[in-house]
């Protein structure tokens, strides 16, 4: 992967773009970007109405295979006691792209990795 830098697209838009592109392809996708900034979802609010069949995963599972449970991790100190969890879980369930489930055999275990910015 290659690196990226921070460009401001508006005074609270900002991208991330490759630091390999050179100066006039940078800015002629930065005017491009502007010009359709209504075109882009920039958060999970923005995206509310999108039709759940386009973006809903769904499995489908052989009813003669056994099902195999994740026994339940307890999470570290650190990040059990992290926002970052519960706000993004918040976040997600508040524009209903995630769901509290009732099919607790098929639950997995949560994952979290830190971002680049230590977040």
């Amino acid at each position: 992967m290659g690196d990226f830098k921070d460009v401001k697209i508006s005074p609270s838009k900002k991208i991330k773009i490759g630091v390999d592109l050179d100066q006039q392809t940078e800015s002629k996708l930065c005017r491009v970007l502007r010009a359709n900034m209504v075109s882009f979802a920039w958060s999970t609010k923005d995206m509310p109405s999108i039709d759940p069949d386009i973006l809903c995963h769904r499995l489908y599972v052989n009813p003669q295979v056994k099902v195999r449970i994740q026994r339940l991790r307890r999470l570290n100190e650190e990040k059990a006691k992290a926002k970052a969890r519960t706000e993004e879980i918040k976040k997600l369930t508040e524009v209903s792209h995630i769901l509290e489930i009732q099919y607790l055999e098929w639950l997995a275990n949560m994952v979290m990795v830190k971002k680049d910015s230590g977040k």
